[in-house]
């Protein structure tokens, strides 16, 4: 086996993976179920970190400190509902 079919091997290896999550992501799609934020996260880990296209999420490089940073999904989720949280309790201490 050379180098070249190697090659080729591990991206057909890779596609049919990234197939099989793209069918999945659709399956969790079309249920349309009204998700909470623990059924999103559970949902993004199950799905290796992948979105819709199939496009990896995971790991990017972030300078020799911490090589490889988990994807920030999550936090970007939990974020969203603590500002949430916090602009209610804003605009209730501007009214009174």
């Amino acid at each position: 086996m050379d180098f070249k079919e190697f090659k080729t091997n591990q991206y057909e290896r890779k596609n049919r993976f990234n197939d099989k999550i793209k069918q999945e992501a659709f399956q969790l799609v079309s249920m349309s179920i009204a998700t909470t934020i623990r059924d999103a996260i559970q949902i993004t880990k199950e799905a290796k970190r992948r979105c819709l296209s199939g496009e990896s999420l995971g790991k990017v490089f972030h300078g020799n400190s911490n090589k490889y940073k988990k994807n920030t999904f999550e936090s970007r989720i939990v974020n969203k509902v603590q500002k949430r949280k916090n602009d209610k309790k804003y605009q209730q201490s501007q009214q009174m």
